[in-house]
């Protein structure tokens, strides 16, 4: 018995098996509320990673695998040239300045040769040292694919009510990715709300702080 917290070793194991399922299946309908987040992608990819590894329940394992294709699929989809250059729920202002820095650019040099090593490890690592995921082909070659013209459209879930709309607009030289019509008029916290990509050093973007710093 735990005595912080009066439970047998299974159960605490049984909490986080449910606890855990609940989340994946979420995640998977939904999408997760910090939409494309290079910093909640770099914290799932982690545990998704772990889970395909090491988890003992087979619906786990399996969905676990099935959300990581997802997540994976999102940042194939919204990069270019190696930069996660999309619309996401939480920004931080290293990795919107410079994308070599941005924590998931190690995870696409690893899986499709495109962006680069950081010391944002975690993911990478991960990734690399697992032996039950394998990335699908198909996940590579979208990353890697240079359409003339792409226009994809997602949806997020990131409250009780409230949806998130994103279009994104790739061509071989640059890409154009928005949230629509987000809470127009309102003030922005830590979203990052549209974005312009030429490059990891060439972005254009606005946005409405919460504070100076």
């Amino acid at each position: 018995i735990f005595d912080n917290a009066g439970r047998t070793g299974r159960q605490h194991q049984e909490l986080g098996e449910r606890r855990a399922l609940e989340w994946l299946s979420r995640c998977a309908a939904q999408g997760l509320v910090a939409w494309n987040s290079p910093a909640q992608l770099e914290r799932c990819i982690l545990a998704l990673a772990h889970l395909v590894d090491f988890a003992q329940n087979d619906t786990l394992r399996e969905l676990a695998a099935v959300v990581l294709d997802k997540l994976l699929f999102a940042l194939a989809l919204n990069s270019f040239k190696g930069v996660l250059g999309a619309t996401h729920g939480d920004s931080h202002a290293p990795y919107l300045t410079d994308g070599r820095l941005e924590p998931t650019s190690g995870v696409g040099k690893l899986l499709w040769g495109m962006g680069c090593y950081n010391p944002s490890i975690a993911a990478t690592v991960s990734l690399a040292c697992s032996e039950e995921y394998s990335l699908p082909t198909l996940l590579a070659s979208i990353a890697q694919d240079r359409p003339d013209e792409m226009l994809s459209r997602e949806c997020h879930v990131i409250g009780p009510v409230q949806k998130v709309h994103i279009v994104t607009y790739k061509t071989p030289d640059y890409m154009l990715s928005s949230a629509q019509d987000y809470r127009p008029g309102e003030p922005g916290a830590r979203e990052h709300i549209w974005q312009a990509t030429l490059g990891s050093d060439a972005v254009v973007f606005v946005n409405h702080p919460a504070c100076a710093s």
